[in-house]
């Protein structure tokens, strides 16, 4: 209990110590209040270069169907998840969290690639729960938007690429949704269990 009075004693002081320093009426003063629509459209979490593992991609989601989103060298990859994806226990596995799938847009050109970029932004909008990412290189301008309605499981992803004299006509983009399974580390990944049957299909 001393620490807490201890700490209560602390902040009291530090706020009066502010008040006193910047002439803040302390009775109309909340150190703690925060706008929080200014405050997060000012944290946005911006790569100047493409992220090309998983575990570097901005998280997006609705609080139920969420994922990670993250570059290829020619398009973008996107981990899906949803909140009650359990398998059932086995003998073998606890119940376990799996992953819906991994969905890949190839856009035929290197859109993403270090070797081609003239230009490169990537932006999760904190505020928006918003993923932006755009490109320029010799072979094209690409633009994506990529966000969950937040009142359904619907996730909206809007591509426009703008192919240059390189590529006059174009190039042939494609769209692919894998499901190989999911592997389980356990205990915080401290272990797996090395039967790698185990989480593939179902």
């Amino acid at each position: 209990m001393k620490i807490n009075l201890r700490f209560i004693s602390a902040s009291f002081c530090l706020v009066s110590v502010y008040s006193l320093a910047f002439g803040q009426d302390t009775n109309n003063f909340n150190v703690f209040s925060v706008d929080s629509d200014n405050y997060l459209s000012k944290h946005d979490i911006v790569y100047k270069t493409p992220a090309y593992e998983g575990f570097e991609g901005f998280p997006v989601g609705n609080g139920d169907l969420g994922g990670m989103v993250w570059c290829n060298e020619d398009g973008l990859e996107i981990q899906i998840n949803k909140s009650d994806l359990f398998e059932q226990p086995t003998e073998k596995e606890r119940m376990t969290l799996r992953s819906v799938g991994r969905l890949t847009i190839d856009f035929g050109a290197p859109c993403f690639d270090y070797l081609y970029l003239n230009d490169f932004e990537a932006r999760l909008s904190l505020k928006d729960a918003l993923v932006t990412v755009s490109s320029s290189t010799p072979f094209s301008e690409l633009k994506i938007q990529t966000w969950l309605d937040v009142n359904s499981n619907v996730w909206i992803i809007e591509c426009e690429a703008d192919y240059k004299a390189m590529l006059p006509d174009g190039a042939k983009a494609s769209i692919s949704l894998s499901r190989w399974g999911s592997r389980t580390f356990r205990g915080w990944y401290s272990s797996y269990n090395k039967d790698a049957s185990l989480g593939i299909g179902n």
